[in-house]
């Protein structure tokens, strides 16, 4: 009869612990992103949010912490408790780049726990309307011949457009100032007002101003043209081929968080992106007037900040392509095998119809960057 009650017990206390496991999350859930509203991370954190929000019955809020980089708002997630109720969803500098461009940094990239890239979209060279070109070549040739005049933005040091603007002046042996902001919209904007010349950002964010015809697009920085902008050639066919450059963004948890509670997000937030994605086509079919160049894009009376008005999504709905692969190699499961590839192995890409752009989900060969893939499992690409 004693050993019977014991059994007993200890298979309640059993029982109630695999419940308490399972029963994430019971309140709010926090998305950590280190750059402005009104960006394509942001938007994308808002997107995937709003599908967990719906899948797990609690909110989810967004939270922006930028600065330095995106190193602020990294630190706050890595300080963070490993419970997953702060995640921070973040593109490749504070996960990938920044640790080989600052002496110090106040966290460790290689210590956060991966759970799943959501989402990557190709850069665009992007020039302000009244710069005096209409190709890259044309563009190459002005920046060559005004050395150190012709200036360049990106979301700061790090950032993918600032490395590939690096690049762009590596290739070419041209000579450009940097201006850093502190998010992809404050560039355009600054852009759109005459004061910022060149800007290699991402697709998503370009299209609407371009298509309203307030920048200009030069070339796509990717190996195949895109159709969210057929008439723009790549940089290959441009005259420039080594340009390709391609952001990424990846869902990441504090230190030390359970492999088995990374899990259910993972599985979690990569149904939350399938569903988004099944959704996409019917709402694009029913509403085909959304995709119309120039409807209900015009300028704020007292402030000229049309990107700030539109619907976000929207705003981003063009060139981004939602991805759904977890990422499973952190570096204890690094190949042991020296001819084989370093990078993380993912499950198939499935992209929302319609919005499939690129073809590969690794970061782009930047000057001093590494791959997610490479921090957590191999060498500096």
């Amino acid at each position: 009869m004693q050993t019977a009650f014991v059994i007993g017990v200890l298979a309640s206390l059993l029982a109630g612990s695999a419940g308490a496991q399972t029963a994430f999350p019971t309140r709010t859930v926090k998305f950590i992103v280190p750059f402005p509203g009104g960006g394509i991370n942001d938007v994308l954190a808002r997107i995937v949010g709003e599908q967990l929000k719906a899948k797990w019955g609690q909110p989810v809020v967004i939270e922006n912490k930028t600065g330095a980089g995106g190193n602020i708002g990294a630190d706050l997630a890595y300080q963070s408790e490993p419970d997953g109720y702060t995640l921070l969803l973040s593109p490749p500098g504070p996960l990938a780049v920044n640790q080989t461009l600052y002496k110090q940094l106040s966290y460790k990239p290689q210590e956060f726990v991966p759970i799943t890239v959501v989402g990557s979209v190709p850069n665009v060279v992007i020039v302000r309307k009244e710069l005096p070109v209409g190709s890259l070549k044309e563009l190459i040739d002005h920046v060559k011949a005004n050395p150190g005049k012709v200036t360049f933005g990106s979301q700061g040091n790090g950032a993918t457009p600032h490395l590939t603007g690096m690049m762009f002046q590596g290739m070419t042996g041209t000579q450009m100032v940097h201006v850093p902001y502190r998010g992809e919209t404050l560039v355009l904007n600054d852009m759109i007002g005459g004061h910022v010349d060149v800007f290699f950002g991402n697709i998503a964010a370009a299209g609407p101003p371009y298509r309203d015809g307030r920048v200009k697009i030069l070339a796509l920085c990717d190996a195949h043209r895109s159709p969210a902008l057929p008439e723009t050639p790549t940089t290959a066919e441009a005259g420039l081929p080594g340009l390709v450059s391609t952001g990424w963004f990846a869902l990441a948890a504090p230190p030390r968080t359970p492999p088995a509670l990374v899990s259910a997000i993972a599985n979690a937030a990569i149904e939350a992106i399938k569903t988004r994605g099944r959704s996409e086509v019917p709402r694009r079919q029913r509403r085909p007037d959304r995709q119309q160049p120039g409807r209900g894009r015009r300028l704020h009376p007292r402030r000229g900040r049309a990107l700030e008005r539109r619907d976000p999504e929207e705003q981003h709905r063009g060139g981004l392509r939602y991805d759904n692969p977890p990422l499973s190699c952190p570096r204890k499961r690094a190949s042991s095998n020296p001819g084989a590839s370093n990078r993380c192995e993912s499950a198939p890409v499935t992209p929302a119809p319609g919005i499939g752009i690129g073809e590969s989900l690794a970061a782009p060969p930047l000057p001093h960057h590494r791959t997610y893939g490479s921090v957590y499992g191999g060498s500096v690409d």
